[in-house]
């Protein structure tokens, strides 16, 4: 029996707290382990390419307005739970029922249903059902776009009745049921650490799948480095890498790493002027910023390969915006898990001088310094006044994503205290259209004038891998590696 462990990493000043929370699984450290304790209809295969996983197989209609998934036989939960057509419908449904509240859930308004499951006439989707071939079945009314994306996120996995109490909320427990590869061993939310086990004859499983799999954070590659263990570190850190006995993958640069300032809570960035200047002043002063890395370029662009519209910079660079901050302090909540510890410093050090030149002071604070609920206390943007987050936003500028994003509860929230940016979406969205020059200049316009959002960089993620690891073609597709395709090659 394989017994070979590894130890993953996860290379941050600003660690965040692990949850098993489905509402929390968009996080960057969430998500990786997500991925191998929950299973979906679908995951990412060879080149970059879905391929069915608790699904056996997928067809849709010529008009793409029926979508059927025939679900493998003989599969279960880690506690015996029959996983099913109809045990599968039951738990989207779950899901759909817990988040609806949350706005938007993207493609699923498209669903046959979906208004009266709105209105809460029902607390079903009538367009999401089962068939006694054991299939389930999407139907829509308009066809959806990325609706496997969309499918292989652990929100709309498969999760056991077991995990939720009698008003559907996630049990507070460690006594969890997964329908993944793997299934969870510990949680230890003291030291922020947290293992997972390999399911034995779990069918995507290889032999040499790891068997233990432990997941931390830490604030250098060089504080854990073992070449006698096998590890994975996921960073930015890969200028002092004994490249003998490790090696890298870099991802491409789809991640954005941006400053967002509260246009809700009672302070400083309440006020539009004053986020137009603090934003104004912030990008002067980045523009001396010089990372030296392959992964990092400062940058104004929300996308790395949409560029600015040049008439919304020179608005920008011309614009008299100046502010008299009655705050002396404001906070700023490091969420940039993505970032490496030195690019962390240097732009919350650009930060802080930005802040000096207001006469303002700056108190920073991390996710586990906030404690319990930290996520929706900072996300509410209620109770701080910033917060720097890296989030997967593509290379190029789409609608479906800025719908996550802006419009949704789920994901980074990135305000829009107007409307205007979601009034731009759902105006594609209803009339189909795809993003255009003229969309991308109406996003950049609201992006700018509201200055909520600051883009600030536009990185990729790399992972430091032990020799002893045999990748496979499929095994790292950005955001985070499959690991019932790395294969171990020794013990640990």
């Amino acid at each position: 029996m394989n017994n070979l462990n590894l130890e993953y990493f996860f290379v941050s000043k600003s660690p965040r707290p692990f949850s098993i929370n489905p509402l929390h699984s968009d996080s960057m450290s969430n998500a990786v382990v997500m991925d191998a304790l929950v299973g979906t209809l679908v995951k990412f295969g060879n080149a970059e390419k879905f391929e069915p996983y608790l699904a056996s197989s997928w067809e849709y209609s010529r008009d793409q307005l029926e979508w059927k998934f025939p679900i493998r036989q003989n599969l279960t939960t880690k506690n015996g739970f029959l996983i099913n057509a109809k045990t599968y419908v039951d738990s989207i449904q779950r899901q759909a029922r817990v988040l609806k509240s949350w706005g938007s859930l993207l493609q699923f308004d498209r669903l046959e249903g979906w208004q009266e499951f709105k209105n809460s006439e029902t607390n079903k989707i009538s367009g999401i059902y089962f068939t006694e071939q054991n299939e389930v079945v999407f139907k829509f009314v308009r066809k959806p776009k990325l609706f496997l994306d969309l499918l292989n996120c652990a929100y709309f996995g498969f999760y056991s009745p077991e995990n939720y109490d009698e008003n559907e909320n996630w049990k507070l427990s460690q006594d969890f049921d997964f329908s993944g590869s793997h299934f969870l061993t510990k949680l230890d939310a003291k030291k922020n650490e947290i293992s997972i086990e390999k399911r034995e004859g779990w069918f995507s499983n290889l032999e040499e799948t790891p068997k233990k799999i432990t997941f931390k954070f830490v604030q250098s590659v060089n504080q854990s480095i073992n070449s006698s263990k096998i590890q994975i570190f996921q960073t930015g850190d890969i200028d002092h890498v004994d490249n003998s006995k490790f090696s890298i993958i870099r991802a491409p640069h789809e991640f954005l790493c941006a400053l967002v300032l509260s246009p809700k809570r009672n302070s400083g960035f309440k006020n539009l002027n004053a986020r137009r200047a603090f934003a104004k002043k912030l990008r002067k002063n980045l523009k001396r910023l010089d990372f030296q890395s392959m992964r990092a370029e400062i940058s104004d662009r929300f996308c790395a390969d949409n560029k600015v519209p040049d008439d919304v910079v020179h608005k920008v660079l011309n614009s008299e915006e100046n502010f008299e901050f009655k705050d002396a302090q404001l906070t700023l909540v490091n969420l940039a898990s993505v970032l490496s510890v030195s690019e962390s410093d240097q732009l919350i050090e650009k930060i802080v001088q930005t802040l000096n030149e207001m006469n303002i002071a700056l108190k920073i604070l991390s996710p586990a310094e906030i404690g319990e609920g930290w996520m929706e206390k900072v996300l509410s943007d209620e109770k701080f006044d910033m917060r720097l987050v890296s989030v997967l936003a593509g290379k190029e500028i789409s609608n479906l994503n800025n719908e996550l994003m802006f419009c949704t509860k789920m994901g980074v929230r990135f305000p829009d205290p107007n409307g205007r940016m979601c009034d731009l979406i759902r105006e594609y969205e209803l009339a189909e259209r795809d993003v255009d020059e003229n969309y991308e200049q109406a996003f950049y316009e609201i992006l700018y004038d509201e200055a909520c959002v600051i883009p600030i960089l536009n990185l990729r993620t790399s992972w430091i891998y032990s020799n002893s690891i045999s990748i496979q073609p499929s095994a790292f597709v950005p955001p985070y590696p499959r690991f019932d395709r790395l294969r171990l090659l020794r013990k640990s």
